[in-house]
């Protein structure tokens, strides 16, 4: 996910951790920070943004019936910490808009 010049937040699943890294200079330096998601099947497949803090992160379980809770997060500060959203996707999810 980018916007504007300068940001841009790619997003990891499949492991222990899901993570989204976010950049303010274009690439040149990255933090990261942890998602509620994480797991060979599982993670952060997708996200979205309003504004520079406004995010919504959306994944899940690439396993057929398989309910993930933890399948949609929001951010309010531009990514640095991600909590879960009311009323996770009732499947898995690989876009968000």
């Amino acid at each position: 996910m980018a916007a504007g010049a300068r940001d841009v937040w790619p997003a990891t699943g499949g492991a222990a951790r899901a993570r989204v890294l976010h950049s303010s200079d274009r690439g040149t330096a990255w933090r990261a920070a942890e998602v509620p998601a994480g797991d060979p099947a599982r993670g952060v497949l997708a996200l979205a943004f309003r504004d520079r803090t406004h995010g919504l992160a959306v994944g899940g379980d690439h396993r057929p019936d398989q309910p993930f809770p933890a399948g949609r997060a929001t951010t309010t500060d531009g990514g640095r910490t991600w909590r879960p959203a009311a009323g996770p996707p009732p499947a898995y999810r690989s876009g968000v808009a």
